[in-house]
């Protein structure tokens, strides 16, 4: 009897030693997995925020090529330019969602309408044009001024030719024209509509010039015309990891030499 109860014991504690090996390597295959897939995670974080960089460096390459009124997008769907970076890019359908990467960008520097703000003594410059494939210039431009609208300056220039003011105006208001010709600079008044029909590439340059008050003005218009401060949206997703940088654009920067001309020459 007493060697049955201990071979009933003997049994049940066998088992208990195999349950809790069982449990033990359960938990520590476990962990190992959790670890391996935490390793995958963090290499797939590296390379979609190194692949949204490199997304970012191209759509900067196009503004390079083709100026900062430049606007362009690569959908983030499967296409033949979204797979640029992936092991077979030539060929969509040997996409892997599992180790190919997947690029994005939207340009975002296109505009009808834009409200902005100045500091005193501060000034920014709009391009008054866009480029995809070609260059689209703005031939109708409104803007009005708030609060206050006698102390902002305004000048659009061109390569020859320019047109100032102050205040808000409309297209039917007139401007003073600026024309060279044999080295003799001459003054007329136009009105801004007809400048901007004639002309082609124009800035709108706009100065506060109140030295203690922040000044408001919004520019509207039919046509499209160049934000002064533009964004790129760059992306790049492997597998289910997906990284977005935005980046900013400062036209003004850019065009900073603009202010000390009298054109854009």
């Amino acid at each position: 009897m007493r060697q049955q109860e201990t071979s009933a014991y003997s049994v049940l504690i066998s088992l208990f030693i195999v349950g809790f090996l069982l449990v033990l390597t359960a938990g520590v295959f476990h962990l190992v997995l959790k670890e391996l897939y935490d390793s995958r995670a963090r290499w797939q974080y590296l390379s979609a925020i190194s692949g949204a960089e490199g997304a970012m460096e191209l759509a900067l390459f196009q503004i390079k090529e083709y100026g900062y009124g430049y606007i362009d997008n690569i959908e983030s769907s499967i296409n033949s330019k979204s797979i640029m970076l992936s092991g077979s890019p030539f060929d969509i359908s040997q996409f892997k969602w599992a180790k190919d990467l997947l690029i994005s960008y939207q340009i975002n520097t296109k505009t009808n309408h834009y409200l902005g703000t100045l500091w005193p003594l501060k000034y920014e410059i709009i391009p008054l044009f866009y480029e995809d494939s070609i260059i689209n210039n703005t031939q109708s431009l409104d803007l009005a001024i708030t609060s206050p609208n006698t102390e902002l300056a305004w000048n659009i220039v061109s390569r020859d030719t320019g047109l100032s003011g102050t205040g808000w105006f409309t297209t039917s208001s007139k401007g003073v024209l600026k024309t060279q010709a044999s080295n003799t600079l001459s003054y007329a008044e136009q009105e801004i509509g007809q400048f901007l029909q004639h002309e082609s590439q124009n800035y709108l340059i706009v100065f506060n010039s109140h030295p203690t008050d922040m000044l408001s003005y919004d520019v509207s218009s039919t046509s499209y015309f160049s934000y002064p401060k533009g964004e790129i949206i760059s992306s790049w997703q492997i597998w289910s990891v997906k990284q977005n940088l935005k980046t900013q654009i400062d036209n003004t920067a850019y065009l900073d030499f603009l202010k000390y001309s009298i054109f854009s020459k």
